[in-house]
């Protein structure tokens, strides 16, 4: 089937001499498919931004928080591949909060997204409980045990006092 060529260069990068033309691959701007959604987290957590790509040749990304840009190093993992960008910051602290942009680009455009990062929690945050009866022989080793369970999942840090009232 032979090929229109006015068509076809309009689409693709052509090298047309005298009657040879040579076409070559589909040539397209950077561009983000799929922004990710803004996240909150809770201190300590992991957190994960991701966003799809397309672009022909194949768009570099840098992600910033602000307007610092991130590098794949200590806690935060930079991943750029042919249909992604992605930014992971592994335990996450309160100073991490704000607003991520992922910026892609190649030789025929640039596209960007901003998402937002909220962290809960903090750190140093102690959680005081008091259990009544203070006659502990009234609790159970069960109901102990389910409040222990409670804790550590709702919390990161805690601390128990066991008193007895004389």
């Amino acid at each position: 089937m032979p090929i229109n060529l006015k068509t076809a260069c309009k689409q693709f990068l052509c090298l047309c001499v005298e009657t040879l033309c040579l076409v070559f691959d589909h040539l397209a701007p950077a561009k983000i498919e799929k922004a990710p959604k803004s996240q909150t987290v809770r201190v300590g957590d992991v957190v994960s931004f991701k966003c799809e790509i397309s672009g022909n040749p194949i768009p570099s990304g840098t992600w910033y928080h602000g307007k610092t840009q991130l590098k794949d190093e200590g806690r935060v993992l930079v991943e750029t591949a042919e249909d992604f960008s992605e930014v992971e910051i592994e335990n996450v602290e309160k100073s991490d909060e704000g607003e991520y942009s992922c910026v892609v680009k190649n030789d025929f455009g640039e596209d960007k997204c901003t998402v937002t990062l909220t962290v809960e929690g903090n750190k140093d945050a102690r959680v005081k409980i008091q259990i009544l009866p203070t006659d502990f022989s009234l609790l159970s080793i069960d109901v102990c045990r389910r409040i222990c369970v409670k804790i550590m999942t709702d919390y990161e840090c805690f601390v128990f006092r066991w008193r007895s009232r004389k």
